[in-house]
């Protein structure tokens, strides 16, 4: 078992192109003279809010690695650039604007990300977006995943700065899945409500209700995100055409600190009235 500590997965960091290393393609920038910023990332895996076996986040699930820089307008405030003009701007259009987009990410292979075209007396915001193979955002949205910089006005054609990539916790959340398998009484409905055991009084899930019919009673049923080291209890209530109940049927599940999901047949006869 684990706390969410970062743990630091750092790449060797190339300040210059004249290092020989391939830059990477499918970079977006706007066609013009200036600057080139040189971006090195840095990875921090995502930590695990619960203690538990969970695999956390790592460099390695990244499989879109977008970087975006955005200007300084005055006020604190960064507008991002636009790919036409090289100008700020207040679209929010990806294809409209100045960014470098690395698909098919190689965390050991792309390890400098070229942004050209920057003015020098200028303030930058680099931002970091990390999305895993399903398209979803797995970096923070916050100053974990941004650096800022000014160019400035000299004789260096680039400039090399290290970007931070916080990859986002991994909470804890397993699944536990169930089928009825229900004989003996006719019932008209069946509710459910799962509930956390705990030692002052049962706690009802949110979203943890269940109202089947005899035509659906016999479906797969999952909860998903049970918390770890929790006990969890499934209360099932048959009724009948005046929705009074009939027969009860109560199913325990004792989460410990693994999130494999776990499934089980129940049967469950309703007595004669």
């Amino acid at each position: 078992m684990r706390f969410g500590a970062l743990r630091v997965a750092c790449l060797t960091l190339l300040a210059a192109a004249s290092t020989g290393c391939a830059l990477p393609a499918q970079v977006e920038t706007v066609a013009r003279s200036g600057k080139t910023l040189l971006v090195s990332p840095v990875y921090f895996d995502g930590g695990l809010r619960t203690q538990a076996e969970v695999k956390a986040k790592t460099a390695q699930d990244i499989a879109v690695l977008e970087v975006v820089p955005y200007m300084h307008v005055g006020n604190e405030v960064f507008w991002p650039i636009a790919l036409q003009t090289g100008e700020a701007t207040d679209s929010t259009d990806p294809q409209l604007i100045v960014r470098a987009r690395q698909e098919a990410f190689d965390p050991a292979r792309q390890t400098v990300i070229p942004l050209t075209g920057l003015r020098p007396q200028t303030r930058y915001r680099v931002v970091a977006r990390a999305y895993d193979a399903s398209s979803a955002l797995i970096s923070t949205e916050d100053v974990r995943s941004w650096a800022e910089i000014s160019i400035l006005d000299d004789n260096r054609p680039t400039v090399p700065m290290t970007l931070p990539v916080t990859l986002i916790d991994t909470p804890f959340g397993t699944t536990r899945s169930f089928t009825l398998t229900i004989t003996g009484r006719a019932f008209n409905a069946i509710s459910g409500t799962l509930y956390k055991v705990r030692n002052d009084g049962d706690e009802a899930v949110p979203g943890g209700t269940l109202n089947l019919t005899p035509e659906n009673a016999n479906r797969r049923i999952t909860f998903s995100n049970l918390e770890a080291q929790t006990t969890y209890r499934l209360d099932l209530r048959a009724l009948d055409d005046a929705f009074l109940p009939i027969g009860s049927k109560s199913i325990d599940w004792i989460i410990t600190n693994d999130d494999e999901p776990v499934h089980q047949d129940v049967a469950w006869e309703i007595p004669a009235p």
